[in-house]
C-alpha cells in the first residue's frame, strides 16, 4: 500500500480507492553515530577516495532493503544539518503569521513551475524514470517555497 500511495496518491482498501493530497514524512532518530552511515565504520570524512555508507540501513528491512520505497521517496532531509530553533533567530517586529504561511502554501499545492523552470535546468546521469520524477518534484517544491 506504501509503495502505492507514495507512486500514484492512491491506496486500495478493499473494493475502495482511497485518494490522498498528504505527503508521507517519516521522522526519527538513526541509531548510528552519523558518520557512520554517511562515511562507514572508520572511513574519514575527508577522504575523497574512501566510500561512504547507506543512510536507509538503520530503517527496518522492509523499508531500507526495498528499492521500489527507496525509489519513491522524492527528498531527504538529513534533520542534523537543519538548525535548532533559537529565540535569536525568530523575527523580532513584525512577521508572517504561521496560519497565512500555511494557506498559502495550501493554495500552491496545485499550482506547477515546472514549464517556468525545466528549460533552465538539465538533469545528467543515469537516472531512471522514477529519479527524474522525483528531482522535478523536489524541484517544483523548493521552487514553491523559495519564491511563492
Amino acid at each position: 500500500m506504501l509503495k502505492g500511495y507514495l507512486s500514484s496518491g492512491a491506496a486500495r482498501r478493499g473494493k475502495e480507492e482511497i485518494h490522498g493530497q498528504a505527503s508521507v514524512a517519516l521522522v526519527g532518530n538513526i541509531d548510528q553515530l552519523v558518520r557512520e552511515p554517511l562515511y562507514g565504520e572508520g572511513l574519514k570524512a575527508n577522504d575523497p577516495e574512501q566510500t561512504g555508507g547507506q543512510l536507509f540501513e538503520p530503517l527496518p528491512a522492509a523499508l531500507g532493503e526495498d528499492t521500489a520505497v527507496m525509489e519513491r521517496v522524492s527528498a531527504f532531509l538529513p534533520g542534523w544539518e537543519v538548525p535548532k530553533l533559537r529565540p535569536e533567530i525568530f523575527a523580532k517586529g513584525r512577521a508572517l503569521p504561521a496560519v497565512v504561511l500555511a494557506r498559502v502554501l495550501e493554495e500552491l499545492r496545485d499550482a506547477s513551475y515546472a514549464a517556468a523552470v525545466r528549460h533552465r535546468i538539465e538533469l545528467r546521469g543515469n537516472l531512471t524514470g522514477r529519479d527524474q520524477r522525483a528531482a522535478w518534484e523536489t524541484i517544483e517544491g523548493l521552487t514553491k517555497l523559495i519564491c511563492p
